[in-house]
């Protein structure tokens, strides 16, 4: 407590551009990738897909924290039932592009 006291800067943070949410959003998309490549299976995303998803999942208090819970759930959620029941049970590409402000997935099976 005596410690924490005597602390009396304030650390200001800066708003973290597109250029910087960019890579974390690749970073994030590896991740699903790797989760997703025992079922031969990858997910490629266009650049107006990336910048929808780092746009979403920015909040300037928070930071990029969101993005991975952004992707959980406009992306990996979106996969579930084609992974499962449809054209990539046995694997296969997803293409993730935007259309009108709405991610719009493509399907290749093997």
């Amino acid at each position: 407590p005596e410690f924490r006291n005597r602390l009396s800067g304030t650390i200001e943070f800066n708003a973290l551009s597109l250029d910087v949410l960019m890579p974390i959003v690749d970073r994030e998309i590896d991740k699903v990738n790797a989760l997703l490549a025992p079922k031969q299976l990858k997910v490629k995303l266009n650049k107006k897909a990336k910048e929808y998803l780092a746009k979403e999942g920015y909040d300037e208090r928070y930071g990029a924290r969101h993005i991975a819970r952004v992707i959980d759930e406009k992306v990996k959620e979106a996969l579930t039932d084609e992974i499962l029941f449809g054209k990539l049970q046995k694997g296969g590409t997803v293409k993730v592009s935007l259309n009108d402000d709405k991610l719009v997935f493509a399907f290749t099976g093997k």
